[in-house]
């Protein structure tokens, strides 16, 4: 079987490998990935096995490279899948650079930020539960919670002295002691919540193929809001990031007020009809501008 140890993909118009690596980091303790001197270090599951590999943006690809041993062809397309999913290198973003430059207060963002792409969290029970634990808090002690969480339930791979994480399978989450959960300082009710969730994996109730093939967002919506824990920021946070699902707007979410409020286009965060209006500017986009939104909140 032929083994390589390294490969590239060729990326689109209107991407930037360095402004996603950099949305990426932001000076957050994300124990999912590690962004050093410009490359991205990830590790995954294929096939039982643990990879771990470097990305790198050069002028009209990336270059992914093994930092173990060598794949197969297959495991190559399941990573060539994967970081094509995850920097949603497959959509054409045109149209909505063309909304933005149509709004005046934002049209800068298409220079600030060009090439920003909507980073996903492939994995709809990661984003699920990593959005169940950053409930209520703020973001430092979030990533602090999930990093706890994710160094004791989930593998873990060393290299050069450095320990790389996968996020805990659903039977981890439900297997885990409930003290110890809260020895971490977990709450008892996003504990509850957890488990639900991983319960719902592991009995089929909830999939993200199923998910993906229901209708609309509406309907994606109201079936992650049938689990105790998922509510509708919650809900539509994952559509965003893991379905890639780009109707859906996690109302409620500060960041967006903050931003809005930055620009000037908002005086009252409970006037809803004015943030509706601002968001119908971006029909069809409105995850993208959720994301340069957000993006905005931070700087270089």
């Amino acid at each position: 079987m032929p083994v390589k140890k390294s490969f590239s993909i060729p990326v689109p118009a209107l991407f930037s490998f360095d402004e996603c690596a950099w949305f990426l980091h932001r000076n957050f303790d994300d124990c999912m990935h590690k962004v050093v001197d410009g490359k991205v270090y990830k590790a995954l599951e294929y096939d039982g096995n643990v990879l771990l590999f470097s990305i790198e943006g050069r002028k009209e690809h990336i270059y992914i490279k093994s930092l173990l041993d060598g794949w197969s062809t297959d495991t190559i397309q399941f990573i060539r899948r994967y970081i094509v999913e995850w920097f949603d290198l497959d959509r054409d973003i045109q149209v909505f650079y063309s909304l933005l430059a149509s709004q005046p207060p934002f049209q800068q963002m298409t220079e600030d930020y060009l090439g920003l792409r909507l980073i996903g969290i492939n994995d709809l029970f990661e984003a699920l539960a990593w959005s169940i634990i950053g409930q209520q808090i703020n973001l430092k002690f979030a990533y602090t919670l999930k990093r706890r969480l994710v160094e004791k339930l989930g593998k873990s791979v060393q290299w050069q002295q450095h320990m790389f994480y996968i996020f805990p399978q659903p039977s981890a989450i439900l297997t885990a002691d409930d003290q110890w959960l809260r020895e971490i300082q977990l709450s008892s009710k996003k504990i509850e919540y957890l488990k639900i969730v991983a319960a719902a994996f592991i009995d089929g109730t909830l999939s993200k193929e199923e998910l993906k093939s229901l209708p609309t967002s509406e309907a994606r919506h109201r079936h992650l809001i049938r689990l105790k824990g998922i509510g509708k920021w919650t809900a539509n946070y994952a559509l965003m990031k893991s379905i890639k699902d780009l109707n859906v707007i996690p109302h409620g979410d500060i960041g967006i007020y903050q931003a809005l409020e930055n620009f000037g286009m908002l005086a009252n965060r409970k006037d809803q009809a004015q943030i509706e209006n601002i968001f119908a500017n971006f029909d069809g986009w409105e995850a993208y501008f959720v994301l340069y939104l957000w993006r905005s909140l931070v700087n270089k």
